[in-house]
């Protein structure tokens, strides 16, 4: 078995929300750490195996992207802008994400929309927020 990138995004992204409650930061920074290394910047996403690079996740990338802005890495965008054009591209063309293994099209999609609205990562409670305060 491979590491699962959707594990990391998923600790790095619970660890950043929660403010570390009861999580060393050590482990929050090697979750990072390995979405970084797993990023593939020549086409745009996540795998979500080490094990199979070739086979790039619409999950995982979103997962990906939520665990990274909740992280507020500095090199944001390097993953932000060609991830987002990796997730646009997997859209379906009746407008839903749709991948293999992912609980169903409802959950993807509404995985994927956040990272991509108007080039931000709003997580789903930052854009209620929003909402709320009518911004």
């Amino acid at each position: 078995m491979g590491s699962a990138n959707q594990v990391a995004a998923s600790f790095a992204f619970a660890s950043a929300r929660l403010g570390n409650v009861r999580s060393p930061t050590t482990l929050c920074e090697k979750a990072v750490y390995e979405l970084r290394r797993q990023f593939d910047h020549r086409r745009g996403g996540w795998p979500a195996f080490s094990t199979e690079p070739e086979n790039l996740s619409i999950g995982t990338t979103a997962m990906a992207l939520h665990a990274l802005r909740s992280a507020e890495i500095d090199d944001w965008e390097y993953f932000a802008s060609p991830a987002s054009q990796w997730l646009w591209d997997q859209q379906h063309v009746d407008g839903y994400w749709v991948e293999r293994g992912a609980p169903d099209a409802v959950w993807l999609t509404t995985l994927s929309i956040a990272p991509l609205r108007v080039g931000t990562c709003l997580t789903g409670f930052e854009s209620v927020q929003t909402m709320k305060e009518g911004n």
